[in-house]
This record gives C-alpha cells, structure tokens and sequence, in this order.
C-alpha cells in the first residue's frame, strides 16, 4: 500500500482513492518450479514495482509475516533489505513483523484471501 507523510498532525499517512478510501495493491505471480521464492526475488519485485509506479521513496515501511523468507534473524534477509535500502537509495527503512498467527488481522495479508479463491485449482 502507498502512503504519503501528511502536512498537517491530523492528516493520515494512507493514499487511497477519495471515493473509497481503498489504495493500490500490486500483485505478482510466479512459477514455483522456475522462479522459486526467495528474499532477493522479492526485494528486486518491489524495486521494480517502485520504480514502475514512478515513486522515488527516502522513507520505506515494510511489514512482513515473518516466514522463511521474511524472518528478520536470516543473515540473507539482513542482505536482501541492506541491497534495497542502497539500490532505492532510501534514508530511512522501517522492517515491520506482524504477530505469530495474526494474518487476519494483517492489512496487507487480507486481500491475499481473496486472490487465493480465485487461484485454487490453478495449477
């Protein structure tokens, strides 16, 4: 999800359509026997989606769900997101882990639910 730093206290960080409040998700689909998912694929994925949208970000947020390829104590995890702080040249990254078996209650894994439906008995 986008967001922007308000200009006013009161202002929201969210960016999202006026009419319904909801942002832009970007989804990417991948063949897990030729592109298996690792942490480099993922963090060259979102600079690419960065750079598509036109967006020159100096402060990055993500929020993971802490699996295997997202587990913050992996020195490759460590290595991906150093590698994308440099390459976006950003000045400030903020790594966020949700809870343990809190997906529901993850913004950004609910909409994921539903491209799951849409997805099973795809292969």
């Amino acid at each position: 999800l986008r967001c922007n730093i308000p200009n006013e206290i009161s202002g929201s960080f969210y960016v999202g359509d006026e009419e319904t409040g909801f942002g832009q998700i970007f989804v990417t689909l991948k063949d897990a026997t030729f592109e298996p998912s690792n942490i480099f694929g993922h963090c060259a994925s979102l600079v690419a989606t960065i750079r598509k949208t036109g967006l020159n970000p100096t402060v990055l947020v993500l929020q993971t769900d802490g699996g295997p390829d997202h587990s913050l104590k992996r020195v490759a995890v460590q290595l991906a997101l150093i590698g994308m702080f440099k390459e976006l040249d950003l000045d400030h990254l903020v790594v966020l882990r949700g809870a343990p078996n809190g997906s529901a209650r993850n913004k950004i894994e609910r909409p994921m639910s539903l491209f799951n439906v849409g997805l099973a008995h795809a292969s």
